[in-house]
């Protein structure tokens, strides 16, 4: 999730997350390579949505996702074709899309899945700041 986060980031999280909102940070629980993986990705899209990726941007009901300073590398880069997300599902994608596992790869995640929402991040004492919900 760079350069949202950083690898020894300590978050505040929810212990629910009844309200997906676009651009909140979440953690879930994915089969990645046959097995159980908690995971940290951006929800880019909701539910009914249509969502398209071209050169690891994001586009929901044709309109691209907000730059919130996400690390696209061209040459790495993944389309995705036109889907609608299903329901009770979310689109989620890490800020640093050269490396990350996420709904490019997953397909969309389960909301029953979602243990909570990255509310802020407590540690270490240089990073202590919320993680506003962005559109």
């Amino acid at each position: 999730m760079l350069p949202t986060l950083r690898d020894q980031d300590l978050l505040l999280m929810t212990r629910r997350y009844p309200e997906p909102v676009r651009g909140d940070i979440i953690s879930t629980t994915v089969q990645y390579q046959g097995a159980p993986d908690d995971i940290i990705k951006r929800v880019i899209a909701l539910p009914g949505d249509t969502v398209e990726v071209r050169g690891d941007v994001a586009y929901v009901n044709g309109v691209a996702e907000p730059d919130r300073g996400q690390v696209v590398i061209p040459e790495a880069a993944v389309d995705v074709a036109p889907l609608v997300v299903p329901p009770g599902s979310l689109w989620v994608m890490g800020d640093n899309r050269a490396v990350s596992a996420d709904s490019r790869d997953l397909g969309p995640v389960a909301e029953s899945h979602v243990a909570g929402r990255a509310v802020a991040i407590f540690s270490p004492v240089t990073r202590i700041r919320r993680l506003d919900q962005t559109p």
